[in-house]
This record gives structure tokens, C-alpha cells and sequence, in this order.
């Protein structure tokens, strides 16, 4: 009978607007959305395109007193899928020059202290062209970022070094770096990285013609490439052929990495980009972390799966997991089989790094035709049909006030069949090819 009834209020529900109250929407239009909410003492703001979380930047503290210290002001935290514990985080900490706490950045005195230094030597020995002051204002890793997003690889940004972002999408840019230059910016990272004094652009445009227009070849000494569009099944098809993966490559630097994030719902990309590394003759490497509790900010990192290209495989062998990730995994697999022996399968599959093997039928070029078959990861127009049903929850739970748990006891099954019928067409879109996992 409570069934029943819930499947009709259900029906009903669906004309009221549903909401939460911790939430406020600071920006709202067809497909993306820019909200505030806070946790926990935290507060930040978020950003969502076709219902996908695409990051978020912590607040900072009303007390301006607190400004800049590493216990209360969290603003510049690299968090989501760019935290520093993440693959793309541990890449671009091989050039933190003084590591610290999580949350620190001492090495951002380095070259303004070397570059004081440097004027002061060259006061003293006399007239000249102060060519080492000059070349040490270089001496920090120029950095590439195709996909703006919040901006939070701008975190990583020092004073004096040069971090170039490439995206298509001028309301995203607005997100950061508004026109009038009066409204405060939802996302700070990108505004506070140039008030520090880094060298940073932002290049408007489709990301690869804009990149191979306004990048320069053996420049970065890292590449990271978002290669999702705003909706959710969407992807930069040009951004993952073999043709794109040879012009990012000759961005690099001769030891230079390219980051292509692979954080995917409905896709696994690791076939794709191991045919292009294998075609290329490139060295890769694919990082996944699983996001254990080993950090120290709540809410700050989320797992994320990448791969890591590379002209040499020594450049990657140098990619180490973060201190305490291993224990940290254990802990959890422990906590979740408290006897026994841990199965080596599930070891294997939270390993942060992990080689990749290409299967010689997935390499995407710019002539085509190239197919999805095999990189399915689920189905996106039946797992589409769970976003219906958590709308429904959330209104009957948010308006009608009927208790999520009960709700969902209601709704479990509908869930179950769901996923049942997601496995099945995905098996079929994937036309019988496994998936490289």
C-alpha cells in the first residue's frame, strides 16, 4: 500500500520544482549551473554542466584576518579532480620546488627571492645586461590547459610562471574572469593567481584549432587536456585522434607530459589513447586514484582517472604514488573485509599507477570514421532514466517532506532494473569487445 502510494505522489511530484535549502543558485540557464552550498564550517561555490560535477572553489573566510592562512582559508586548494593527492596533482607537484603541508605553497618565494638575489649580484659587479636576472624570470614550467572549468590548475600557478588556458565556452570564462571587472568572480582561482603574479592567459576558441594557434611548440612542460564537452555523453572527438595527441606532443618540451583527463560516466578512453601512445611511439601510463581518506580538508578530492603521455618512459617512471596512498588503501579494503585475506584483484584495481596495452583497434585519426564500439561504459540514454528518478526523490524528500529512506526503499528496484537494462545495452553497443580496464 506505501508503495502505492509513493509511486502516485511520485507522478505528482513532478510538477513541483524541487530544491534544497543549503543551496543557493548564483547562476542558472539551460544547461549549466553555478551553485553555493556549504558543510561541515565549509562554504563554496560549484560548478555543474548537463548535471556533471565540474569543480568547485572554497570560499574565503569572512575574517580577513584569516586570509592566507593554511587552517582557515582554503580558496586556493586545487580540489575535485585536480587536488595536488590526484594523478595530474602528483604531475604538476614534481615542480613544487619546496613540497610542504597540504594547503602550503612556499615555493611560491622562490623566483621573486632568486630574482632579488640575482639584481643584487649584478648591482655589484657593475654595468651589463642583466641577462641572468632575465633568464631566471623563465625558470619556472610554462603549463597548458585546454578546458577552463573553475580553474583550479590555476592553484598550482607561481608568481612570474606562464599557465595558459584554452576554452570555447566564453560564459565559462565570464565564471572567472568577468567583463566588468567590478562582479566578484564565482571561481577565484583564476583572478588570484594573477593577483600573486603569475603570468596568465586565457585563449577563447575551439581548443584545437585555439591551441595550435596561440600555444607554442616545445613550450609546457605540462599539458592537461579536458576532452569533454558541457553535455555529459559529448567528447572533443579532435582532442583524442592520433593527429591531436602528435600536436600536443610537439607542445612539450622534450621531458614534457600531457595529462588527458579520462574521468568518464559513459566512456573508458584508455583504449583510444593507448593506440594513438602506440602508433606515436609514445610512453603511457594510466593514474587512478580511488580517493582514500588521507587528506585533510573535507570534500576537497574526488577520484579521478587519467592518462599520461610521454616522449620517454623514464619521464613517467619518475610518477610515484602520494605518500600514504597504499596504506590508505588498505585501511579502507580492511575496513571493508576486516578478515581474511584481501583479494589481490582489488589491490590491483586501486593501484594509482598502472601500465596500458593497446589493443590495435581503437585508434582514432582526424579522416575517420571512428567508432565507440568497445569504450562503452554504460549507456547514456538508459542511464539517463536514473536522473528522472532522483529528481522524483529529491522532490518528494525536499517538498513533500516524505523521508528519503522511505523513498527510497520505494524506488530501489526501479534503480536495479535500470542498471539491469544499462548492462545489457551496453553489451550490445559495445558489440561483444571487451573493455581494457
Amino acid at each position: 500500500m506505501l508503495r502505492r502510494f509513493l509511486l502516485t505522489a511520485m507522478v505528482l511530484a513532478l510538477a513541483v520544482p524541487s530544491g534544497n535549502a543549503q543551496t543557493n543558485i548564483l547562476f542558472q540557464s539551460r544547461n549549466i549551473e553555478v551553485r553555493s552550498t556549504s558543510a561541515k564550517g565549509h562554504e563554496w561555490n560549484y560548478l555543474m554542466m548537463h548535471r556533471t560535477y565540474f569543480g568547485f572553489n572554497f570560499h574565503k573566510p569572512k575574517n580577513p584576518d584569516s586570509h592566507g592562512d593554511p587552517e582557515k582559508d582554503f580558496s586556493r586548494l586545487a580540489t575535485a579532480f585536480h587536488h595536488r593527492r590526484g594523478p595530474a596533482g602528483v604531475v604538476l607537484e614534481q615542480f613544487n620546488w619546496f613540497p610542504g603541508a597540504e594547503n602550503t605553497f612556499q615555493a611560491d618565494a622562490r623566483v621573486p627571492a632568486s630574482l632579488v638575489g640575482l639584481a643584487g649580484v649584478g648591482a655589484m659587479g657593475g654595468a651589463g645586461l642583466p641577462l641572468d636576472f632575465l633568464v631566471g624570470t623563465w625558470s619556472e614550467p610554462a603549463i597548458g590547459v585546454v578546458g577552463l572549468e573553475v580553474g583550479a590548475l590555476a592553484s598550482y600557478a607561481r608568481p612570474l610562471q606562464h599557465m595558459h588556458f584554452f576554452e570555447r565556452d566564453a560564459t565559462v570564462v565570464e565564471f572567472s574572469l568577468p567583463q566588468d571587472n567590478k562582479t566578484a568572480p564565482f571561481f577565484r582561482f583564476v583572478q588570484d593567481a594573477e593577483k600573486r603574479g603569475a603570468n596568465l592567459q586565457v585563449f577563447k576558441g575551439e581548443p584545437r584549432p585555439t591551441l595550435a594557434q596561440r600555444g607554442g611548440n616545445g613550450f609546457y612542460h605540462v599539458l592537461v587536456v579536458e576532452p569533454f564537452k558541457q553535455g555529459d555523453d559529448v567528447l572533443h572527438e579532435e582532442l583524442l585522434t592520433r593527429e591531436a595527441v602528435a600536436m600536443c606532443m610537439d607542445m612539450l618540451t622534450p621531458d614534457g607530459i600531457l595529462c588527458v583527463h579520462i574521468s568518464h560516466r559513459y566512456y573508458d578512453l584508455v583504449p583510444i589513447l593507448a593506440d594513438a601512445a602506440a602508433d606515436l611511439k609514445l610512453a603511457c601510463l594510466r593514474g587512478r586514484d580511488w580517493n582514500p581518506d588521507d587528506h585533510s580538508v573535507p570534500f576537497s578530492h574526488f577520484m579521478s582517472e587519467w592518462v599520461m603521455l610521454a616522449r620517454d618512459a623514464k619521464v613517467l617512471q619518475k610518477l610515484k604514488a602520494p605518500a600514504g596512498y597504499d596504506k590508505a588503501v588498505e585501511r579502507e579494503l580492511r575496513s571493508k573485509i576486516p578478515d581474511g585475506e584481501i583479494p589481490k584483484q582489488l589491490i590491483e584495481k586501486r593501484r594509482f599507477w598502472s601500465p596500458m596495452k593497446s589493443l590495435g583497434h581503437n585508434l582514432w585519426t582526424d579522416k575517420g570514421p571512428n567508432s565507440f564500439r568497445g569504450i562503452y561504459r554504460s549507456n547514456p540514454v538508459v542511464f539517463r532514466l536514473h536522473y528522472f528518478l532522483w529528481d522524483i526523490e529529491n522532490t518528494l524528500n525536499d517538498v513533500m517532506k516524505i523521508d528519503r529512506s522511505t523513498v527510497q526503499s520505494c524506488t530501489n528496484w526501479l534503480h536495479d532494473s535500470i542498471n539491469a537494462l544499462d548492462q545489457w545495452s551496453t553489451r550490445r553497443l559495445n558489440g561483444g569487445v571487451e573493455l581494457l580496464r
